[in-house]
């Protein structure tokens, strides 16, 4: 048997972030590191723990410098947010983020991208046609589709 991806979870609103914990709680093969809702927690719990991928909304303060951070350290980064102009997921994928999924994804689209992502296939779901562009423009290898569930 398979060692568990071990999963962070950093988001400010504590109501989603409990709703993303107990998804990651149901799904087999996933085991739960960590939360927090700052910047400080992604640092602290990527230094800390070493998750296998880090969940994070971007809109957080610092949230794309975290996610260079985390790219330069091998932490793989799954962006979990509302944002989905062409500037915020090309900046975003651009710093290093592998995954990049809008917040409306089901629980099994949010699972898939966490398998996907762990698994070095990058996953990229935002909703506008331009931030498709774009998130194909920076994700080239990308097999996943680009809308959401």
């Amino acid at each position: 048997m398979s060692k568990p991806i071990r999963i962070a979870v950093i988001d400010p609103h504590p109501m989603f972030r409990q709703g993303v914990i107990r998804t990651i709680a149901r799904s087999d093969g996933m085991s739960l590191v960590g939360e927090g809702t700052t910047e400080a927690d992604a640092r602290r719990l990527a230094s800390e723990k070493r998750p296998d991928v880090l969940v994070l909304d971007i809109a957080i303060s610092g949230g794309r410098e975290v996610v260079a951070e985390l790219a330069r350290r091998n932490i793989k980064c799954v962006v979990l947010t509302t944002l989905d102009d062409v500037l915020s997921v090309s900046n975003t994928l651009a710093a290093g983020a592998i995954g990049y999924v809008l917040k409306g994804v089901s629980g099994r689209g949010l699972i898939d991208a966490l398998k996907s992502v762990h698994s070095d296939n990058p996953m990229s779901r935002p909703s506008s046609p331009f931030a498709c562009w774009s998130a194909a423009r920076w994700c080239p290898n990308a097999t996943q589709k680009y809308w959401p569930d």
